[in-house]
């Protein structure tokens, strides 16, 4: 038997495609790698202060190029609001944004109704909500550096995280199975934009962790304490005495601006009450004392006015 070779002595036209195939996707994956890469570092150089003038340089782009790549960073990264998501749900939950990005929520129950607000609040605002309970734990200066270190040190003195998690326990069972499904929610979106999180968390060069429904309190706990025992409120007469002595001075510092001081142009502190909404007229006069003073708020269709007066 004779065993000649064979006349084709590469390898079959269909092997020779599936192989060029392989190659170009090689070569696309690699090269969306690399920009990747080249973006991260682009961010965390933005992020550790560097100016754009410098990172155009540096990399050879014009300052229209930086600008191209800048926007389809952030449009990337930007959550798409048409999604549909197989999730933990007990029935069909909607959030429906109108033109301007608005979201409603429909659901059949409250579980679902707080799971898809978690998610809907995530989608707009998941920094933001990460640097909130961050400050309400202390751990800003875990992301910002020696910039956290004084908001951190007054939550921790203060106890905010302490003061959130003694209210977790008090709390009733159903609020903390609304808040385990607000929570749910904003983990879900966490997980499925951990690739293209916000701009910001590629800034600072940091992930988020995963929600906790404590940390909702932690953020209740910081803003209460912003609106009423603030460290400068509290604070500041004092050091003003000292600096000042209890004298004419220190007087005028603890006194009201008069009405001739207001910044508001002659004629406009009338209200027009016609143009005043039920709302606003239930929110003309809210304040709380202080140190012999009374903050209240004027409001009209036009301005909201803000003034300081005497008790």
């Amino acid at each position: 038997m004779f065993f000649g070779a064979s006349a084709r002595t590469g390898p079959p036209p269909f092997l020779l495609l599936l192989l060029r195939q392989f190659h170009n996707r090689l070569n696309t994956t690699w090269e969306g790698f690399r920009m990747a890469e080249v973006s991260a570092d682009l961010l965390k150089s933005l992020g550790s202060g560097d100016s754009i003038s410098s990172l155009c340089r540096a990399s050879g782009m014009s300052r229209t190029e930086f600008d191209q790549w800048w926007n389809e960073e952030v449009g990337r990264r930007t959550p798409q609001p048409n999604t549909r998501l197989e999730t933990n749900v007990n029935s069909e939950a909607k959030v429906v944004r109108n033109k301007w990005g608005v979201p409603k929520i429909l659901a059949g129950n409250d579980e679902d109704l707080f799971f898809a607000f978690g998610f809907a609040m995530a989608q707009d605002r998941l920094f933001q909500l990460d640097y909130l309970r961050r400050k309400g734990h202390g751990r800003l200066s875990e992301i910002l550096g020696n910039d956290g270190i004084h908001l951190d040190t007054v939550a921790r003195t203060v106890g905010l995280n302490r003061i959130a998690t003694s209210e977790w326990a008090s709390l009733p069972d159903e609020t903390r199975t609304l808040l385990h499904r607000f929570s749910d929610g904003i983990n879900a979106l966490i997980e499925m934009s951990i690739d293209n999180l916000p701009v910001e968390f590629a800034l600072l060069d940091y992930g988020p962790e995963p929600w906790n429904p404590v940390d909702c309190l932690a953020i209740a706990a910081e803003f209460r304490y912003y609106l009423t025992v603030r460290f400068p409120v509290i604070v500041g007469p004092e050091l003003a005495k000292r600096a000042l002595g209890d004298e004419s001075l220190y007087k005028a510092f603890l006194t009201g601006e008069a009405d001739e001081e207001s910044i508001i142009p002659p004629g406009r502190l009338h209200l027009n009450w016609v143009r005043t909404s039920k709302c606003c007229r239930i929110l003309l006069q809210v304040g709380v004392r202080h140190r012999g003073m009374y903050e209240r708020w004027h409001v009209d269709g036009e301005f909201i006015l803000f003034r300081r007066l005497r008790a």
